[in-house]
């Protein structure tokens, strides 16, 4: 609940910005979704060279610039759109699910 910590950070963007709406009763989808938005904001991934979330997560056309310029080396079970943005985490870049969905890795690169 500290202001500004990563943990806040996540918690505000998943009740306020996230354009996904999942619902309470996906508890294990809320969970993952948060973890991965704590480790975003834990590692600055505003600062990020590759996958960074969009200036603007409500405008479907800066989302779209910021999926389209994911460049990232997917390793092929990988997504490639940047963090945040609506898709499933598993499409996010650098992000590896299994067939289930579970996220079994963050290729994070060098």
């Amino acid at each position: 609940m500290t202001p500004g910590s990563p943990q806040n950070q996540a918690m505000m963007w998943l009740i306020n910005e996230d354009e996904r709406f999942l619902c309470p009763n996906e508890p294990d989808a809320v969970r993952i979704r948060y973890s991965l938005a704590v480790f975003y904001y834990s590692t600055r991934g505003d600062t990020w060279l590759e996958c960074s979330a969009p200036d603007d997560l409500s405008d479907p056309a800066d989302v779209a610039t910021a999926n389209a310029s994911c460049e990232i080396e997917p390793l092929p079970t990988s997504g490639s759109d940047a963090w945040l943005t609506p898709s499933d985490v598993c499409q996010w870049g650098g992000v590896v699910c299994g067939e289930s969905g579970e996220v079994q890795l963050l290729d994070i690169g060098k």
